[in-house]
């Protein structure tokens, strides 16, 4: 999400699909409780799946946020934890 914010594009975790996990959880509840398979209703539509480059830039992050108490040059592995403003 940090790195989602950073480079300005939209992040994967959204209210939306914070609310889509808590219908799944309170499915499995039920469903423990009741002892049978439930119906998980929801309209949440599934964030796009990661493609290898996604997945690789989550390893190797090409972002450098230069403004704010914590800086970060992710190419150069280097942080500025300041929390002077």
């Amino acid at each position: 999400m940090a790195l989602a914010i950073a480079t300005g594009r939209p992040h994967r975790c959204s209210g939306r699909f914070a609310l889509h996990a808590l219908a799944v959880m309170t499915g499995i509840l039920a469903s423990a409780t009741e002892g049978h398979a439930v119906d998980i209703v929801d309209v949440t539509e599934p964030p796009a799946p990661f493609g290898h480059a996604d997945a690789a830039e989550l390893l190797h992050p090409k972002a450098v946020v230069t403004s704010g108490p914590h800086m970060y040059d992710a190419a150069a592995g280097e942080a500025n934890n300041d929390s002077r403003v």
